[in-house]
């Protein structure tokens, strides 16, 4: 519950500051239409439809000294800004605290505001720009809520059942790693192969990094590096463990049983102590088989897409002619204008002419590069 909750909290924070960044452009913009007389009288009639901001519920905003909002448009206006992300389309709104309800509230109702006040002193609905990219944007949203509705309609075929799920989890349950194994690990060098294997010699007594580290030093170690818990993956201590030879560190992230390893790299001798051995622990099935479907699910629907799309292409019998771009003029840039002319001048008069090309072939590199085109 409390994790949910964060999560909430996060989701909100994040709708918060996009709708504040927003504002923080248009502040100054809101603030003179107030002091604007036509935006006063715009008060008067606000271009928002009651039925849209009134929904029943109680009332949240007044303005105009009128009910403008209602808490049921609110509640509706929020989830829609919560389906719009994949991160937070499952929350429950109703789950959120009063005080992110009420941020979220005001910065809605400052766009709102835009549009009753500033939306309608411009008269910015018929303004033929605004016309032109709101079809645009209309046919956009058409052509998406098409492709989704076809999407979803292909998910409804598609099913997984348990015993794919028991399939892909005892076939791969290496993949599925709770946490990763490894040891604590201690490398000392030497100079000397026969001190380095005087310690390896002395390891079977041994039981811990700190008894390890003190024979080390006592066999006359030149340095004892203490490397801490290392899984499987490297992810820990991966500086100190990169400065070690590669003979070194195969024996670090290999499988080995041993707990003491003497290896000659480089001209040194190293001593290379394991202790506090932890095996990879790995999910049971019951633990992930949701995500084990919805990943399998996921899969499924990719291929039907693909599938389908393909059979599409050939009941269209599609043909792409992308050569026609092969064939386009390209414009010169400036350096390549530059190279040209001098290549020309020296082809023309000889090298010595070509480092002194003349200004007023030049001079107006900019409106050459945009006219010149080759093939």
């Amino acid at each position: 519950m409390l994790a949910m909750e964060s999560a909430n909290k996060s989701a909100l924070v994040v709708l918060v500051m996009l709708l504040g960044v927003g504002m923080y452009v248009w502040r100054d913009h809101v603030v003179g239409l107030f002091g604007h007389p036509l935006a006063t009288q715009s008060l008067v009639k606000p271009s928002s439809k009651a039925s849209d901001l009134l929904q029943g519920g109680a009332v949240v905003v007044e303005a105009f000294g009128k009910p403008y909002v209602s808490e049921n448009a609110f509640n509706k206006k929020l989830g829609q800004m919560l389906q719009a992300s994949p991160y937070t389309k499952n929350m429950d709104p109703s789950t959120f605290p009063a005080e992110a309800k009420a941020k979220f509230l005001k910065d809605w109702v400052n766009f709102l505001l835009i549009k009753d006040i500033w939306g309608k002193e411009r008269n910015i609905e018929n303004d033929p720009t605004f016309k032109k990219r709101y079809e645009e944007s209309v046919e956009a949203l058409k052509d998406s809520l098409i492709i989704e509705s076809y999407v979803q309609e292909l998910k409804k075929k598609v099913t997984v059942s348990d015993e794919e799920v028991g399939v892909e989890y005892h076939s791969n349950k290496d993949r599925y790693v709770k946490s990763v194994g490894g040891a604590h690990f201690v490398v000392s060098e030497y100079s000397s192969a026969a001190a380095a294997t005087e310690l390896q010699q002395q390891c079977d007594g041994i039981t811990t990094a700190e008894d390890f580290m003190e024979a080390a030093h006592n066999a006359g170690a030149s340095k004892v590096t203490d490397l801490g818990f290392i899984d499987s993956r490297g992810s820990a201590a991966e500086g100190d463990v990169s400065k070690l030879p590669a003979e070194v560190r195969r024996i670090i992230f290999g499988r080995h049983k041993d707990s003491c390893f003497h290896v000659a790299a480089g001209g040194k001798n190293y001593v290379i102590f394991a202790t506090e051995r932890k095996a990879s622990e790995f999910f049971e099935l019951d633990e992930i088989r949701p995500q084990l479907k919805m990943m399998l699910e996921e899969t499924k629907q990719k291929e039907a897409l693909e599938n389908a799309l393909e059979e599409m292409s050939a009941n269209a019998r599609l043909v792409f002619k992308t050569e026609i771009w092969e064939q386009q003029p390209r414009v010169l840039s400036k350096e390549e204008l530059r190279a040209a002319v001098e290549q020309d001048e020296a082809e023309q008069y000889g090298d010595d002419v070509s480092q002194d090309v003349s200004a007023d072939v030049v001079e107006d590199e900019d409106s050459a590069s945009r006219s010149m085109q080759t093939n």
